[in-house]
Formats: C-alpha cells, sequence, structure tokens
C-alpha cells in the first residue's frame, strides 16, 4: 500500500470511520437477520450519526478520482448512492470537471431503497460513473444502476471507497459493469493489525466473520 493510500487507510481508523465495538448490521440484515454480524464496521457519515469531516471527504474523493484515472474510466457525469454517496461523488466532480447528479433514497418500514428519481441537468446516453463509500452486497448499486437507466442514461462503472469482499463487486462485474474499490476490507484488517489499531484477536474475528458470511451466501470461504 502506497503511502498516501496508507496514511488515508490510517486516519479513517483514527477518525473513527472504523468501528470495532460491533456486531454491526448491514442492509443484507433487513432480508437476513440470521447472517452472520460484523464485529467491524466502516460509518462514512457526517455527524451526529458519524465523525466524517469535510477534509477527509476531500482526501477520500481524490483517491476515487485517482482510482478512476488509473483505470481510465470514461464518463460524463456522476452520482452519489445516496445518502453516503453524495458528499463523494460532490468532491470526484469537482475534480473531474464534470456535472453531479443526485438520486432519491426512500426509508420506510420495508426498508431503504433508491428510487428512480435523477435530479441535475444531464442529456440522455451520457455516460454515468456511480459513486459510494463501500459495497458490501450489491443491492443498493443495482438499485442506482436501474435508477441511473430508467433516466436514459449510461452506466460507465461503480466506485467505491471499500470492498467488503461478500461478493458484492463480483455480482456487479457479472452484470457487466466495472466496479472499482480503492480499498479491500483485508487490505485494512492488516494495516490496522500491523500498525497496532486492532488487536490480533480482532482481526481475526474480523476475517472469520467475512468466511462466514460469504459461506452463508454460498459463495465459498476461501477469500
Amino acid at each position: 500500500m502506497i503511502g498516501e493510500l496508507k496514511s488515508l487507510g490510517l486516519d479513517l481508523f483514527d477518525q473513527g470511520i472504523m468501528l470495532t465495538d460491533g456486531p454491526f448490521e448491514f442492509k443484507l440484515h433487513e432480508k437476513h437477520p440470521d447472517a452472520p454480524h460484523p464485529p467491524v464496521k466502516i460509518n462514512i457519515r457526517f455527524p451526529p450519526k458519524g465523525t466524517l469531516t469535510n477534509e477527509l471527504v476531500e482526501r477520500i474523493g481524490y483517491a476515487l478520482y485517482q482510482l478512476s484515472c488509473e483505470n481510465q474510466l470514461q464518463y460524463d457525469c456522476v452520482v452519489g448512492v445516496p445518502r453516503a454517496g453524495d458528499p463523494l461523488a460532490k468532491t470526484f466532480a469537482r475534480l473531474a470537471s464534470v456535472p453531479l447528479l443526485f438520486l432519491e433514497k426512500e426509508e420506510a418500514e420495508k426498508g431503504r431503497m433508491v428510487l428512480p428519481v435523477l435530479r441535475g441537468e444531464y442529456q440522455k446516453g451520457w455516460r454515468t460513473l456511480i459513486i459510494d463509500d463501500v459495497v458490501v452486497m450489491a443491492d443498493s448499486k443495482l438499485e442506482a444502476i436501474a435508477a441511473v437507466r430508467t433516466n436514459e442514461l449510461i452506466v460507465a462503472g461503480v466506485e467505491v471507497l471499500v470492498d467488503w469482499e461478500h461478493g458484492g463487486r463480483d455480482d456487479l462485474e457479472a452484470a457487466g459493469f466495472p466496479a472499482l474499490a480503492r480499498f479491500k476490507m483485508r487490505e485494512l484488517l492488516s494495516l490496522y493489525l500491523k500498525e497496532g489499531r486492532i488487536l490480533p484477536e480482532k482481526y481475526q474475528e474480523a476475517i472469520d466473520y467475512l468466511r462466514a458470511i460469504r459461506t452463508y451466501f454460498g459463495r465459498g470461504s476461501e477469500l
């Protein structure tokens, strides 16, 4: 892991973005309440729901923009998966000098869902890059993809800060959508163990969880 990414990864932990006092829940637990629960969690939210700062948003947005350049992605506009992806997409759009679009999200008793409502100025047929904080399973990303396509735009790909390695990124790729992540969860866990941010027991608990959740969904336990 190169210097600036290592620094960003460590600052995510030190700023309290990485939570380690689980267990926690994901969106997947709405449909699968008996699925294994993670002992750690990435919470990229502004106060009062999290500890995200404007400075970190700038750095994350830049890291994602660099990732798009490294992979030579071609796009005409960007959109965040609401709501965690919105501030990251805003920074990304400014750095890339492309229009920023917005999706709507419904939060009801039946669960959370991205709606096919797109705000912003765009032209039909534009290539749209979808930005979010993490990918766990692909549900919310596929909802965002469907919303973008409903509005007659082309999905150029999906970019996230962290791939939880549950298989969601593989599902996006299998569906024909390029899916890029700046960090894999195992990379962050290894960094935090090496730099003394987490104890070996917490590291092993998290690795065991990743294997267990993959087994639960029939993806095999190997990472």
